[in-house]
């Protein structure tokens, strides 16, 4: 299956929060399903990083996505309609994780 996870996943487990164990299990279950990230929500982290002056996280969050284990894409302006679409759709809010069909 291919997940698309949204920003908030990644920041339980690199902000320690409530939910940081159950986001360690998606982002652990790599092997299992095929993981995606929005280029937006890589900026959204280090957008946040930065102004909560933790610069040096977003390097590594940038290295883990490199190594390949999520695999950043972008959604083409000519798209976002679908992406409107789909959260009226299904009932999602814009952070929602969204299944992608092959």
């Amino acid at each position: 299956m291919r997940l698309l996870l949204d920003t908030n996943i990644f920041l339980e487990v690199i902000l320690r929060q409530e939910a940081a164990q159950d986001a360690e299990a998606v982002l652990g279950a790599a092997d299992i399903h095929e993981l995606f990230a929005p280029d937006f929500t890589i900026h959204s982290i280090g957008l946040l990083l930065f102004r909560r002056g933790r610069g040096e996280l977003f390097q590594a969050v940038v290295d883990d996505i490199v190594r390949g284990a999520v695999t950043p894409i972008t959604v083409p302006l000519e798209n976002l309609g679908l992406v409107a679409e789909a959260a009226q759709k299904f009932g999602l809010t814009y952070t929602s994780e969204i299944l992608l069909r092959p």
